[in-house]
């Protein structure tokens, strides 16, 4: 029985270069797909420019890979007054997701979703605003200012 459980067990030399080999293994097979991409599917999309732009264009936004982890999509919000002096606010990113200024009047949502937005900025003596059309790219820190205006 000890004999049959050894047989079982992977030396861990053995299980390093089965993992390594894995590893080069998904890095070729992703390299394949990508050259297929562009050499087929990019070139037949490209076909379609003048009788579906849209498609097109929406299909070259979807084709940009980021990575995650090294390309964060942020927003970042600075409230000022009038002045240009960082105010305590709340910023409103949905209803939801709420984020109360720091000490510079800035808000920085990370992550988000790309999309479009509109921010709504509220502070105590002020007058709330709401910026609308706020585009947020994947795997860029998107900024904005909002100026406050006294309450009257």
């Amino acid at each position: 029985s000890i004999a049959s459980y050894n047989g079982t067990v992977t030396n861990p030399a053995t299980k390093a270069a089965q993992k390594k080999v894995a590893g080069q293994n998904i890095t070729a097979l992703f390299k394949q797909a990508d050259t297929i991409l562009k050499e087929q599917l990019d070139k037949t999309v490209n076909l379609l420019k003048s009788t579906d732009a849209e498609f097109v264009k929406q299909y070259k936004a979807l084709r940009l890979v980021k990575d995650p982890p090294s390309s964060a999509t942020q927003l970042k919000v600075t409230i000022l007054s009038e002045e240009e002096l960082p105010l305590s606010a709340k910023v409103f990113l949905t209803e939801q997701i709420v984020i109360v200024t720091d000490a510079n009047g800035q808000a920085i949502f990370k992550p988000v979703q790309p999309g479009t937005y509109s921010i709504k900025a509220a502070s105590e003596g002020y007058q709330e605003k709401t910026v609308t059309g706020v585009v947020v790219n994947l795997g860029k820190r998107k900024q904005l200012k909002i100026i406050l205006t006294p309450s009257v």
